[in-house]
């Protein structure tokens, strides 16, 4: 509870902050959200987040983002043919550090996350992508998702045991109503240490109704080629404050 608590008053703060239309000093400039994520097996997960961008040049810059997940979803242990259903609570933290590069028509972000929570948690996240406009309506976007998970997050009665997931991701991203609104297809692939394969699409919209403000909503459609604990619909949607 206390964490929660937190976490939650850490937010507040960044939001009561960046409601300002200065920058926290000449060259810092806070930010801040909150994600929510619904779906197969009651999954539900809810992410406040905080972070702080710093101009690096006219055309980069870094952000230091810190996340606070907080996770809950249904499962079932199967004991001499009886069915035993549970719920699993987990919470964990999300440090972040990202580059973003603009120039011209091009961009290009590259993202290095470390985690750590419940039941000694760990977990390192390497994400890049590179995106073009083209025309003044579309920008096309893809890159890769590395991610290192050492936990019993997902498997609970089971031992620990560290898996490395490899994902390729892209995207379009389509003004409907230019700098305001936009339509945002994206799809990933991806494959484990443990030879699982399984792939995501998505369609999402994007909304920016007054600078800073950004909101997206997102149907996605996950399916796993063996195993299918958590193949599903997920909806996702977000409030964002960007300076």
């Amino acid at each position: 509870m206390k964490t929660r608590l937190l976490g939650l008053g850490i937010v507040i703060l960044a939001f009561i902050t960046a409601g300002g239309e200065k920058p926290l000093a000449a060259a810092v400039f806070p930010q801040a959200g909150f994600e929510m994520y619904l779906g197969a097996n009651r999954l539900r997960l809810w992410k406040p987040w905080v972070a702080l961008r710093f101009p690096l040049s006219g055309n980069a810059s870094f952000l230091l983002k810190y996340y606070h997940h907080r996770l809950r979803y249904d499962y079932s242990v199967y004991f001499e043919d009886n069915v035993f259903p549970k719920t699993r609570d987990a919470s964990f933290s999300n440090i972040t550090g990202a580059l973003f590069i603009q120039k011209g028509r091009m961009s290009g972000s590259a993202a290095l996350s470390f985690l750590s929570g419940t039941d000694s948690y760990q977990g390192l996240i390497f994400d890049a992508e590179v995106s073009r406009k083209i025309g003044k309506r579309i920008e096309v976007e893809g890159g890769i998702y590395l991610f290192r998970e050492s936990s019993i997050l997902w498997f609970p009665d089971d031992p620990k045991r560290t898996i490395d997931l490899y994902s390729l991701k892209g995207g379009v991203k389509i003004g409907l109503i230019p700098n305001k609104l936009f339509l945002h297809p994206k799809f990933h692939f991806y494959r484990n240490s443990d030879h699982v394969k399984a792939s995501s699409y998505a369609i999402g919209l994007a909304f920016a109704p007054k600078h800073p403000f950004y909101v997206t909503a997102d149907y996605y459609r996950y399916a796993e080629a063996t195993v299918y604990r958590f193949a599903g619909d997920y909806f996702s949607m977000s409030l964002n404050i960007y300076y």
